[in-house]
């Protein structure tokens, strides 16, 4: 089957959305071939804004607000949609919007990721080894530098006390003042004395709220817990656009992917198939829903037949150059060679709701009930939500002028 291609080219993903933030403040980010956004009453409300601040709410997808809150303040202040990186995973959109690049430029292609300077899986979000817990250097494995770095604004980046001092957000968010908070009640105070500050240029505050995609992996992204989780954003929302009128702040909030449920009968593990992990160089990387398999040499066609003859209803088996070269990962870069080291041979992509996992010996079998990574639409499609001053922006498809 034919693979999804997020549409970077025509400013319509999370890509475009982060780089024009970055542009906004000066960062030299490449304007081609990033496309203006979807919106384009968005595009030039960033350009102007004196501050931004932006809501990552993790998983947070355009299914999940449609079917959890379709009245709620979230949607009823959605500007667009947009599309998520391949494969619509945290560690691939979260580096996105740390750089304002494409995976097809950071090459962080999935939570786990084969390295070839370490010739291991590695974790590039713990920076750690997969299965090992041994540390990462940042610079053994990011050949890319933070977007706030570049910035001219006063950045500040909140994000739960457990990962704020992470190597990878030291790396991620060089340049800006991190800090942590333990309870979703403190962010809106820490955003208010975030912006007042002095801030010449203008301040840039970015917020991390995992609550919803740590609920939805457990409970599943319709479940009553899941609920709760987005009401709680949305209340947040709600509470900082009020907080912010008069300011001269526009308030974004967006998701890194969204979210489906997956029954445990589609979740295979690569362990029940051992013809097919004895072909392989090393354990799978990337994600459940796109696994990134390198083949050993010689293999490649008798790997094809045998993912055809045993999952063949499960997934679709592409060769990973073809993936790159098509643009799943974004526009072709310099940088590309690294990329085709990193995602192996073969990439299998889950059909319907289908999984493929791995575990290593001695590590539990994963259990989740709510998964991303693949190219469903509710996986892909993101919501963007904007408040300038204190009023709603009109949609791509709103007529009607903006209100309070």
């Amino acid at each position: 089957m034919p693979v999804h291609v997020p549409a970077y080219t025509q400013g319509r993903t999370i890509a475009n959305l982060a780089a024009q933030i970055g542009r906004r403040f000066g960062a030299p980010v490449q304007r081609s071939p990033l496309a203006p956004l979807q919106n384009p009453a968005l595009g030039r409300v960033i350009d102007e804004a004196r501050h931004i601040v932006l809501l990552l709410l993790d998983g947070v997808g355009c299914a999940q607000i449609n079917r959890l809150s379709p009245s709620g303040p979230l949607t009823r202040s959605q500007v667009c949609a947009i599309e998520s990186t391949f494969p619509s995973s945290t560690a691939p959109a979260v580096t996105t919007f740390a750089t304002g690049k494409t995976p097809a430029e950071h090459a962080v292609t999935g939570w786990h990721l084969w390295s070839p300077f370490h010739r291991a899986v590695v974790r590039p979000l713990p920076l750690d080894f997969w299965g090992v817990p041994r540390e990462i250097e940042p610079g053994d494995l990011f050949q890319w530098s933070a977007l706030t770095r570049a910035m001219r604004a006063q950045c500040t980046v909140l994000q739960p006390s457990w990962i704020a001092d992470s190597a990878f957000s030291r790396h991620a968010f060089a340049g800006s003042t991190r800090r942590g908070y333990t309870k979703l009640s403190e962010v809106r105070r820490l955003i208010t004395e975030a912006l007042t500050a002095p801030a010449p240029e203008g301040h840039y505050v970015y917020v991390y709220l995992p609550h919803f995609d740590m609920t939805a992996h457990e409970y599943g992204c319709a479940s009553e817990p899941a609920y709760q989780a987005l009401q709680a954003f949305e209340v947040l929302f709600a509470d900082i656009a009020a907080d912010l009128i008069g300011t001269g702040t526009l308030l974004l909030a967006t998701a890194d992917h969204g979210f489906i449920d997956v029954p445990p009968e589609q979740t295979l593990r690569i362990e029940s198939f051992p013809r097919l992990a004895a072909m392989l160089e090393s354990p799978l990387s990337g994600e459940p829903r796109v696994a990134f398999c390198r083949v050993r040499p010689g293999l490649e066609a008798a790997f094809t037949r045998e993912v055809s003859n045993t999952l063949g209803d499960a997934v679709d088996c592409h060769e990973s150059a073809a993936l790159i070269e098509a643009g799943c990962f974004g526009p072709a870069t310099r940088s590309a060679s690294l990329l085709r080291d990193r995602i192996g041979t073969h990439t299998l992509i889950g059909r319907d709701r289908f999984c493929l996992t791995q575990s290593l010996p001695g590590e539990a079998p994963a259990t989740f009930v709510g998964m991303h990574g693949g190219t469903h639409a509710d996986e892909i499609n993101v919501p963007v939500a904007a408040v300038a001053d204190g009023s709603r922006l009109a949609s791509a498809t709103d007529r009607r002028p903006p209100h309070v």
